[in-house]
């Protein structure tokens, strides 16, 4: 027993890793799967992913009271919103925010991207051999052009795991990418979009690339650096702004602005359908139970306006001011991908929610080590 114990207490942080890393693997590929059109027998390995985190919680414990004392607001702010809202993301997200600090953040976006890769494009392959549905519907956007979702459960779906992909590999390898590599990410997004058509999702995967690019290539150089750091600065306050607008707009929506109306326009109709949910349920702290959105009986696709009426405000403040501390902290480190990364999802969550299942939001490793960073 001895011998087991030291074996541990001198390969804690190791062990640490594995545990926690092969639960966020099973939850992965559970969680994507659950995403395609691959019909899956009801096993659900939730309980035993939980009790490795937890394992890894425990090797070693070493935290300090501020540690805890936050580790233990979140939870209880996580599972209070779960239990309220009915809906586990808020937990799990708060999980995530607790636990994943110390733990190779690297080396788990790594294998978070090995296996979305592997869903992701055998889906396709599935479904373009017919194996497995390719789900069709009309473009609201265009009409009469039909998307497809090609093996994902839908076609926006499928090109926001795209998205993920891309912002995955621009955070952890952009430093050695060669002009054809994204040359390569480009053509496949073209390509992608003309089957899920699918316009958010390839207009940000198309400025993300340029914009790594860009910042790759001229960002450094002395004569530059000066003029991209207050460009990126401005492109900060103006995500916060564009957040801003999108929740006002949605709560004060009528007929007879015609700013809000265009915009409205421009967003296929989002802005209106989230003021129907204003109209029906309050702006809380701390969420709403929101029947209709679990049950798909009405659509809210606004990333922003799903935080503040399902997760609260609370929530919401939060989330905005850790995107703008991330932010920050990858524009004075000139860590253009990660800093890319987090603008691309901020501004996908304009016009599409999916960024909320922690699963697929890599941004809250990030926001863990900021949480808990100096507070050891």
């Amino acid at each position: 027993m001895k011998n087991i114990l030291d074996f541990i207490k001198n390969n804690d942080s190791k062990i640490k890793n594995i545990l926690f890393q092969t639960a966020m693997c099973i939850l992965f590929a559970q969680v994507y799967l659950i995403g395609t059109t691959v019909t899956l027998p009801s096993i659900r390995l939730t309980l035993p992913a939980f009790g490795l985190i937890i394992l890894s919680v425990f090797i070693p414990f070493k935290y300090s009271i501020k540690r805890i004392a936050i580790s233990a607001a979140i939870l209880l702010a996580g599972a209070y919103i779960a239990l309220s809202t009915k809906n586990n993301n808020a937990l799990w997200i708060a999980i995530l925010l607790t636990f994943s600090y110390g733990v190779d953040i690297k080396g788990l976006m790594k294998k978070m991207l090995a296996v979305l890769c592997i869903i992701y494009f055998l889906a396709m392959i599935l479904a373009m051999l017919g194996i497995i549905p390719d789900l069709t519907r009309e473009a609201s956007a265009v009409p009469g052009v039909i998307k497809h979702s090609m093996g994902i459960n839908d076609a926006n779906g499928n090109h926001a795991f795209y998205l993920i992909i891309v912002s995955l590999i621009i955070s952890l390898f952009y430093q050695k990418m060669k002009l054809w590599h994204y040359a390569v990410l480009f053509i496949f997004n073209i390509a992608l979009y003309k089957l899920t058509i699918c316009r958010t999702a390839m207009l940000i995967v198309a400025i993300e690339l340029i914009g790594t690019f860009i910042l790759r290539k001229f960002a450094e150089k002395k004569e530059f650096e000066k003029v991209f750091q207050y460009l990126m600065l401005a492109a900060n306050i103006g995500m916060v702004g564009i957040i801003i607008i999108l929740i006002y707009a949605s709560i004060n929506f009528n007929w007879q602005t015609p700013w809000i109306i265009k915009l409205n326009d421009f967003l296929t109709g989002r802005l209106w359908l989230s003021y129907d949910f204003f109209t029906r349920y309050p702006i809380n702290l701390f969420g709403n139970y929101m029947p209709d959105l679990i049950g798909q009986t009405a659509v809210l696709d606004i990333g922003y306006c799903v935080l503040l009426l399902q997760y609260g405000a609370v929530f919401l403040i939060f989330y905005l001011i850790m995107n703008v501390m991330l932010m920050h902290n990858f524009r004075v480190n000139k860590q253009f991908g990660p800093y890319v990364a987090v603008m691309a999802i901020l501004l996908h969550m304009c016009t599409e929610n999916l960024m909320l299942i922690p699963f697929y939001n890599f941004t809250f490793f990030w926001i863990s080590e900021l949480l808990f960073k100096d507070r050891e």
